[in-house]
């Protein structure tokens, strides 16, 4: 690894090379304050039927602070 090598560059590394104590050195021990879901919507357009899936991931308690979602886009059903 180069001083260079960016964080996220890591994590892919490690992935690819099911490297578990390469992972473990990029993962955080705690990573509690996020939270996630996950919902599939069944959908109906003059186009046709679709699914469409999401990962959502969150942070906050009473309302969400921080959130990214991840969408499969529109997908034939």
């Amino acid at each position: 690894m180069s001083d260079t090598e960016t964080l996220g560059a890591r994590l892919a590394r490690a992935i690819a090379a099911k490297d578990e104590a390469a992972l473990r050195a990029v993962l955080a021990d705690d990573v509690a304050d996020t939270s996630h879901v996950s919902y599939r919507f069944d959908l109906r357009t003059p186009g046709g039927s679709f699914v469409a899936e999401q990962q959502a991931y969150y942070r906050g308690a009473e309302t969400i602070e921080h959130l990214r979602v991840m969408c499969s886009g529109f997908r034939p059903r």
